[in-house]
């Protein structure tokens, strides 16, 4: 009950405060919304969509190691995970958009689920090195046979052992979308141990920050960190920059 006021709250507040272009006036923002958010250039790639919807009609039971709140560790068709745990083509197209703004050469996915969101990744930036982890060994089993001759590499385990190895052994990192284990100690964590690598230029998206108390107060956590300047949310997930030059304030968008 207390998670459903919270959420219920915070949307009130984002349905407030929430700006277009005509509220926006930062430069940098202004850009980044006009160039990114609301740009309609988009176009959604047949191959994905059709591997989308193959999955969401795919009743197969199959196992599931989960490590987030409110773990589902029993049996589960492959269709319902596709509708309720794969990011929309809305949001899809968004972190499309973002990446093929930001030209990352380095990216980093925390919960890769059935890839559709890594494909996309890929699709908009096939000359980077993408890094995609998934704790469950049944999924990651289903989605990299999608990945074979492209440009993403597929760590498979908990990622609370398998992040801190990769992080070790990369020298920059440009992009990450968290999108893992819904807790707040693990999406802090998370977020502290790649913050640590982050540039002038890396851009981190956090998805789900309205989704539970934990994820919200995990937000405002990263808000508040300090190599964060600019954060912008937009209800379901938040974009972190931390460019010095821009200054440290959060702002609320419509998309």
């Amino acid at each position: 009950m207390a998670t459903f006021v919270g959420a219920v709250l915070k949307y009130l507040c984002y349905s407030l405060y929430a700006v277009d272009e005509h509220g926006i006036h930062s430069p940098f923002i202004y850009t980044f919304y006009n160039q990114v958010i609301k740009n309609n250039s988009f176009v959604k790639v047949n191959e994905i969509e059709l591997l989308r919807k193959q999955y969401e009609k795919n009743n197969t039971l199959i196992e599931q190691q989960d490590y987030g709140a409110n773990p589902k560790n029993r049996p589960q068709k492959i269709s319902d995970i596709a509708r309720k745990s794969v990011s929309s083509l809305r949001i899809n197209a968004i972190y499309y958009k973002i990446i093929q703004y930001t030209r990352p050469e380095v990216i980093i996915e925390l919960g890769t689920c059935l890839g559709i969101n890594t494909l996309y990744m890929s699709h908009a930036c096939p000359q980077a090195r993408i890094y995609t982890m998934e704790g469950c060994s049944t999924l990651a089993g289903i989605c990299s046979q999608n990945f074979i001759n492209k440009n993403i590499t597929l760590i498979t385990g908990n990622i609370d052992d398998t992040i801190q190895p990769l992080l070790d052994k990369l020298k920059k990192i440009d992009f990450v979308l968290i999108d893992a284990n819904h807790t707040y100690l693990a999406t802090t964590r998370y977020f502290d141990e790649i913050a640590s690598r982050t540039h002038q230029n890396s851009v981190i998206v956090i998805d789900d920050i309205s989704w539970s108390s934990g994820m919200m107060r995990a937000w405002k956590y990263i808000k508040k960190h300090p190599k964060v300047t600019l954060n912008l949310d937009l209800f379901r997930f938040g974009i972190v920059f931390f460019n010095k030059n821009l200054s440290k304030q959060t702002v609320m968008l419509k998309y």
